[in-house]
């Protein structure tokens, strides 16, 4: 028998549940004990499906069959595109177009290693740049730190002025927000911040509908609001927020439909999944039903049933793998969606249009060295692995 992952397999199974729902193969074979065996490549899949050995035709035609099941794997095979930095340990990515040049740029932080900033060139580098790697990043010289330990990086608009400011959350040493003053400059405006703490994820949300931003956050004690006042100094609000415990995750949506955000957090000290439905005035009321216990590294928001409410999509780091929590009119919580990993660690978790045909799929970070998942959905809650050609190790 091969040594395969668990990702490899899931991949087999799509390929295989392909081939006999959709093209009326009969499997004759069990694909997980070729030797030798791996991820398919762009390359091989004629070759893969020809052989008899493996599959045979219900009705004898088999090339009409391989050339509709070839475009839709190896449409969703993944290559390497250019990197700005490919060594090292990253914990926090942004994307947002820092110099208004219509293109998407990243903002991380690199272990220990403070906040950077790297231009999407698209195709080559220009003067200026501090440093360049890869063929379509230049990393912009700035003034931010290059040193500190950062878990997470968020990039916002938080005075109002159309420049992407940024948020930091430090281990260690609390919340920092970097006013952007233009041409690779920021100014570190704390004013009521903390300084200390471990924070592990920060966002920035309209909690209360003035048009304003509030900074959230999750940290070693617990949930953090701050609003800004109008003499531009951050205050700690939120009330029936928890005050203590670890929180890896911090997430707002709405989540009953009221039109007010709630939160989301995950608990990474074996408490579950939180929520709390907010009222626009700054209370909290704790919404039960969610998992009490397992840790969760990770957990967004989406309408991924197309039921007009959002659904919450969770990273389990207690080898429970993904999972998809569903809530009716009532408030009551299930959990439903067909596809997903049912066991594994995943750090983090992501619900975007990955292949434009409107609906949310969902991309997730192993945290257990086997790589990134991509499943794409269909919009009633199933999710169908794709995989093919991204990392299955790290």
């Amino acid at each position: 028998m091969s040594t395969i992952s668990k990702k490899e397999r899931e991949t087999q199974d799509r390929v295989i549940a392909l081939f006999q729902k959709e093209l009326g193969y009969r499997y004759l074979g069990n694909w997980e004990y070729r030797e030798n065996n791996s991820n398919l490549l762009r390359a091989t899949v004629p070759l893969c499906f020809s052989a008899s050995v493996f599959f045979c035709l219900s009705v004898f035609s088999p090339a009409p069959h391989l050339c509709a099941a070839i475009p839709a794997i190896s449409s969703h095979v993944w290559t390497q595109a250019p990197s700005p930095d490919t060594v090292g340990t990253y914990y926090g990515l942004a994307l947002a177009d820092m110099n208004e040049d219509g293109r998407i740029d990243i903002i991380a932080t690199k272990y220990n290693q403070g906040l950077q900033v790297w231009l999407n060139t698209k195709g080559g580098s220009t003067s200026g740049g501090e440093s360049t790697s890869g063929d379509n990043w230049e990393r912009l010289k700035t003034n931010l730190p290059e040193k500190g330990f950062y878990n997470q990086v968020v990039v916002c608009d938080l005075n109002r002025d159309k420049q992407p400011d940024i948020l930091g959350a430090r281990d260690g040493n609390g919340i920092e927000l970097w006013v952007n003053k233009g041409a690779g400059i920021w100014e570190l405006s704390k004013g009521g911040l903390p300084n200390t703490g471990r924070y592990f994820d920060v966002k920035a949300a309209d909690l209360n509908s003035d048009g304003v931003l509030e900074i959230i956050a999750a940290s070693d004690h617990g949930v953090s609001i701050w609003s800004r006042n109008v003499q531009g100094k951050w205050l700690s609000v939120g009330q029936h927020l928890p005050v203590y415990e670890y929180y890896h995750s911090i997430e707002a949506a709405d989540l009953n439909l009221d039109g007010h955000p709630d939160l989301i957090a995950g608990n990474s000290n074996n408490g579950g999944i939180k929520a709390w439905l907010g009222d626009g005035e700054g209370h909290w009321q704790y919404a039960s039903g969610l998992p009490t216990i397992g840790t969760y590294y990770d957990a967004t928001a989406s309408d991924i049933n197309s039921d007009g409410r959002q659904e919450i999509i969770t990273a389990s780091n207690s080898n429970q793998g993904l999972m998809v929590m569903t809530s009716d009119i009532s408030g009551k919580w299930k959990q439903t969606g067909t596809g997903l990993s049912t066991t594994g660690y995943y750090y983090s978790v992501i619900c975007k249009d990955i292949n434009l045909d409107g609906k949310p799929d969902i991309i997730a970070a192993n945290n257990n060295n086997e790589g990134v998942g991509v499943w794409l959905g269909d919009g009633q809650g199933n999710f169908m692995l794709a995989s093919i050609g991204l990392p299955t190790s790290g």
